[in-house]
């Protein structure tokens, strides 16, 4: 049973990410910031936006008309030479700052820490694919098949939330 299971969930993830990088989307949009396209793009492909305020910088303004264009066609068109990468997962789109391109150097820097943890249901038995948020920010991550998670945080969040479908 319990291989019968881990085979679904393993299944729907993947089943999942290719579904979400070739929905289609229509946007026309003038002179509005990355954040704004990057927040409808997820709107219609019903994804979660995650990324880091102080890494990723969302705030240049850009020109957007597009029919029917696939999520992944259009998000590496939109970051092409940005500093910005992406990653879907689990019905979430993860913005990645490109290592060696500063994103926003005029955000402040503050200390980080690494959080680790496992997710259980009230049995103790371990949630794979939970989804685990810095309360306050859309820093965030999923816990993986034992139920284990990693994510780093900044220095001053004390919460985090989880949840689970």
């Amino acid at each position: 049973m319990k291989k019968t299971t881990l085979f679904l969930v393993i299944v729907l993830f993947v089943t999942t990410n290719l579904y979400s990088q070739n929905q289609r989307v229509t946007l026309n949009m003038k002179d509005v910031t990355l954040e704004q396209i990057v927040k409808e793009i997820g709107r219609q492909a019903k994804l979660n936006l995650l990324y880091e305020n102080s890494k990723v910088n969302l705030s240049a303004k850009k020109t957007v008309d597009v029919k029917n264009e696939t999520v992944s066609s259009l998000l590496n068109n939109l970051f092409k030479e940005s500093g910005i990468k992406y990653e879907i997962k689990s019905g979430q789109l993860i913005l990645i700052p490109v290592p060696g391109k500063a994103q926003n150097s005029s955000a402040k820097q503050l200390t980080t820490r690494v959080v680790k943890g496992t997710v259980t249901d009230e049995n103790g038995d371990p949630l794979p694919g939970a989804t685990i948020f810095a309360k306050g920010t859309s820093k965030g991550t999923n816990s993986n098949l034992d139920g284990n998670f990693t994510i780093q945080i900044s220095s001053n969040i004390n919460k985090l939330t989880v949840s689970f479908i």
